[in-house]
């Protein structure tokens, strides 16, 4: 798709920059930014490494037709 994977974060970089983030917008994803792959030992997705969105300051997530926003 073109790509230029040399400003592609590694998950533990952009992780570490989450909680002096203002504001986080997922469009479209599930489990990538989902807590419970760290949080619940019995979840379907438990170890996956995950985006860390939930150290934000403020997340908008829009899935599907349906919309979210989790405010800290």
């Amino acid at each position: 798709m073109g790509i230029p994977y040399d400003i592609v974060f590694e998950m533990e970089e952009i992780n570490e920059e989450f909680p002096e983030t203002d504001l986080v917008l997922v469009l479209g994803a599930n489990d990538i930014v989902n807590s419970s792959a760290q949080e619940d030992p019995n979840s379907p997705i438990a170890g996956m490494p995950v985006l860390e969105i939930w150290k934000a300051k403020n997340v908008i997530i829009n899935k599907r037709l349906s919309f979210l926003s989790l405010f800290n």
